[in-house]
């Protein structure tokens, strides 16, 4: 009996000290934290794709005004960027402004062959 009275108060006292504002902040941080871990494992092999098809692109990259390797990074920056811009441009054959001509061709056909265009 005495041992069922000493649980169910550390079982109150917990419950109370896990309603506090401070341990309800601490534990938010946390899981912003261990949300953003898991974010980052999870697109690391998207980032890898994106790294190899710059890696792919460094000859064109390499002639290419500032601005230009600006724009290029943004649509590198992600696989949905990407599918953006080769939707836009690649498919459907808008005029872009940084990236035209052969340069765009090799950005295209680079695009094409990896693997970031299939939809996960």
């Amino acid at each position: 009996m005495f041992r069922a009275l000493i649980i169910v108060l550390e079982v109150a006292v917990l419950i109370m000290l896990l309603r506090t504002s401070f341990v309800q902040y601490w534990l938010s941080d946390v899981q912003a934290a261990v949300s953003g871990w898991i974010t980052v494992v999870a697109e690391m092999p998207e980032q890898h794709e994106l790294s190899l098809l710059k890696d792919r692109l460094q000859p064109q990259i390499q002639n290419m005004t500032e601005s230009q390797k600006t724009y290029l990074d943004s649509i590198l920056a992600s696989r949905l960027s990407l599918q953006q811009f080769y939707r836009l441009y690649c498919i459907k054959g808008d005029l872009n402004p940084f990236i035209y001509g052969p340069t765009l061709q090799t950005v295209c056909t680079a695009a094409r062959q990896s693997s970031l265009l299939n939809n996960h």
